[in-house]
């Protein structure tokens, strides 16, 4: 069959059959259910039928295209473009850059010489690139590739999770699947896809890009180039060689992982991971870092942006710089920095610490029994659950106990102190203190150097120093206990035990009998009429004659002989009723002794 001139098809069903496009021109075509080759001038083969089949081409850019069946299709020279069909093919690209598809089928594609492309489609497929920069699509974990014996830089593009053999440069993930990439020992460029990948380089100085999707890179050994792109990256950094690059990257949280000495984030990248055990430095930039460093001893700059430096175990230095920043403190070595920063910044400790200078704020984390104090800054301070014990410094300070039984203590300036649940004690030195307890939260005491009345919820209050100040209760059942000065101590409402220790003190009993013990000194007890609702008799545990006196100038009374009764109670202590729901009781004293020099008249 001779074509002649034009765009000729031939249709071949025999083996003797022969088609001539000698001098001829046209993109010529053959149909053929028999095993062909393409004589000189005909450019296309196309098989058909069901027979397994041979096809041959020439020296001409064939296309040549298998049947449903396995077929043998021989490009030759020429830049060729076979295609299997179904069926397990064997395709042989021959002479320059071919492209092989195997379409359905296990098959076996050999690319020769040239820059070839090798697609085995579906089913678990065999290519082999031959000489030349090679490119092999990978579509099944079963899917084998080799370059023995070839050269050039080849190139493996897979749509699952791949590592490429010895002898294969680049690998580039085709697919929005979470899937893997592996080099090998070569200077490799792994590329990603738009899912999560993890590209792993091994040896040589290759180049990682993540692409879109969460992904994380580790170049292995030697100097490597790695660049995340969108997404929320992690990089592990192991070489001093090693470049990472977030420029125009689009990702809030990426993360370099180091084993180096000292690693210094660039632009675009936010977090910072020391590993290994050495003593290391992480340095970050002007955005939000997060730093955290290993079990070494390790040396932490956030520099600008509100950062979060967490030192590990190990005595570590950390240095937030400007912005506000966070301090992560696992041991009481470690040091947290603000020389010449600025910001509002704190600390987040689970042992023990004391601020250092230019830092404002502290809690304590788990539910150890910690102990803290702040600096001369107007400090926040939070307990744990644990047991806390709290120095604020000077400054108007804001502490928070917790859920434990707290010592809180502002020291200088007005500060604000808030115990929580359980059994507090309170130090208070300024009028300008509050503390606040709220109902049912335990059994908690102030201590205080100056004059100050018990708020709602508290229940005790000791008077410290040197000074003569007051204290009174409130509506529940106090402790009241003054200090070594002349003290005026009052109950207020409740059932109160009141105790004015040291100096001449001067004590008030309230609605409901109170226990009172006047202490060294000379003391005045002091009782009024009380209400309707009034009731229970008050208690003098130390009266002493010559010395104490109870004054009872609020009744009206002129002498002795206006009060209503003083007795003996049969058990040693004298009664002294006066009238108006007032019943006083001085333990330990014979009514015979008292008489009108140990009282105060209107």
């Amino acid at each position: 069959m001779t074509g002649g001139a034009g765009s000729d098809l031939y249709k071949v069903d025999n083996l003797g059959d022969v088609a001539d496009e000698t001098g001829g021109d046209g993109l010529d075509v053959v149909e053929t259910s028999a095993t062909f080759a393409l004589s000189a001038g005909i450019e296309n083969l196309r098989m058909v039928g069901s027979g397994t089949l041979t096809g041959t081409g020439n020296a001409l850019a064939n296309d040549m295209l298998g049947n449903t069946v396995a077929n043998r299709l021989y490009g030759l020279a020429g830049i060729d473009t076979l295609s299997g069909g179904g069926g397990d093919d064997t395709l042989d690209g021959g002479d320059d850059g071919d492209t092989l598809s195997g379409d359905s089928g296990n098959d076996t594609l050999l690319g020769g010489a040239g820059n070839d492309s090798l697609d085995g489609g579906t089913g678990d497929d065999d290519m082999r690139g031959g000489t030349g920069d090679d490119t092999y699509f990978i579509d099944s974990t079963a899917d084998s590739i080799s370059e023995a014996g070839g050269d050039g830089t080849d190139t493996v593009r897979s749509s699952v999770t791949f590592t490429l053999a010895g002898g294969f440069e680049n690998l580039v993930i085709t697919t929005s699947q979470a899937v893997n990439g592996t080099g090998n020992t070569l200077a490799n460029s792994l590329t990603g896809g738009a899912g999560a990948n993890l590209l792993y380089g091994l040896g040589g100085n290759d180049t990682l890009i993540g692409g879109a999707g969460t992904d994380t890179l580790d170049g292995g050994t030697g100097a490597d180039t790695m660049q995340g792109g969108t997404g929320n990256d992690t990089y592990l950094v192991d070489h001093a060689g090693d470049a990472v690059d977030e420029t125009g990257g689009s990702g809030t949280a990426d993360t370099v992982q180091s084993t180096l000495g000292a690693f210094t984030l660039g632009s675009g990248l936010e977090n910072l991971t020391l590993l290994g055990a050495g003593n290391s430095a992480g340095t970050g930039n002007s955005v939000a870092n997060l730093i955290t460093g290993n079990g070494g001893n390790n040396t932490l700059s956030g520099l600008g942006g509100n950062d979060t430096l967490d030192g590990g175990a190990g005595s570590d230095t950390m240095l937030g710089g400007a912005g506000n920043d966070t301090y992560i403190v696992e041991t009481n070595a470690d040091v947290a920095d603000e020389t010449g920063g600025s910001g509002t910044d704190i600390v987040l400790t689970s042992v023990g610490y004391n601020l250092n200078a230019g830092v404002e704020n502290m809690t304590f984390t788990g539910n150890a029994d910690l102990n803290g104090s702040g600096n001369n800054l107007a400090n926040v301070i939070t307990g744990n659950s644990g047991q806390n014990t709290i120095f604020a410094g000077d400054g108007n300070d804001t502490l928070t106990g917790g859920d434990g039984s707290d010592y809180l203590d502002g020291q200088a300036g007005a500060d604000k102190m808030t115990g929580g649940t359980n059994n507090d004690v309170y130090v208070v030195d300024s009028v300008g203190d509050v503390v606040t307890e709220l109902a049912g939260e335990g059994d908690d005491h102030v201590l205080s150097s100056i004059t100050f009345t018990l708020g709602a919820n508290f229940e005790n209050l000791s008077l410290a120093g040197a000074d003569a100040i007051n204290g009174t209760g409130n509506d529940g059942v106090n402790s009241l206990n003054g200090n070594g000065a002349a003290n005026i101590l009052t109950g207020g409402l409740g059932s109160d035990t009141i105790d004015g220790r040291g100096g001449d003190d001067i004590i008030i009993g309230g609605e409901i009998g109170d226990y009172a013990i006047g202490g060294a000194g000379n003391d005045t007890f002091v009782f009024a009429p009380r209400s309707e609702g009034g009731s229970g008799a008050d208690a003098i545990a130390d009266f002493t004659n010559g010395e104490d006196v109870i004054d009872v100038s609020a009744f009206g009374f002129n002498d002795i002989g206006d009060i209503l009764s003083i007795a003996n109670d049969g058990n040693g202590n004298t009664l002294i009723d006066l009238g108006s729901n007032s019943i006083v009781a001085l333990l330990g004293v014979a009514a015979a002794t008292i008489d009108s020099s140990d009282f105060i008249f209107a």
